[in-house]
């Protein structure tokens, strides 16, 4: 029974760094949508108000990203707007990291070199994905004779 404990405390454990892992790369709209929505429960906009000024502030600046990214033919330009995505998402990832690094691990050395690692993945993977994702509709099909 005890196996089956850490074995399903393993898994879980996997499952939630996944999720996490793949929640950080959206942490710049994330945390404009938290703002905001914070701004307007403030304001008086109630919760439901609150939650979808949020959520449609986080939306918009992720499709404002993505297509001022898609749009500008500069390749400095670019990198300003993957930088201003992936910078928040990596130091997310390095925190979190961090952090879940000190239940293990005894050593600050360690600590430190698995949440560079883990800062260096996120920041690279939000990189990527915005990236791949404001081409995701630049396929066009070739001209038919």
């Amino acid at each position: 029974m005890l196996g089956l404990t850490i074995l399903l405390g393993a898994a879980g454990l996997g499952a939630y760094c996944r999720l996490f892992y793949s929640a950080t790369v959206y942490a710049l709209p994330c945390f404009a949508g938290l703002f905001i929505g914070f701004f307007a429960e403030t304001t008086g906009a109630g919760p439901f108000g609150a939650i979808t000024f949020g959520v449609a502030a986080g939306v918009l600046l992720l499709a404002i990203g993505q297509t001022i990214f898609a749009l500008l033919q500069s390749p400095f330009l670019r990198a300003v707007v993957a930088l201003t995505f992936a910078v928040p998402a990596a130091l997310t990832g390095y925190f979190a990291i961090y952090n879940l690094s000190g239940l293990t691990f005894a050593s600050n050395i360690w600590r430190q070199a698995f949440a560079i690692a883990g800062a260096l993945a996120v920041g690279a993977t939000a990189w990527t994905r915005l990236a791949s994702l404001a081409h995701a509709g630049d396929h066009h099909s070739p001209a038919q004779p």
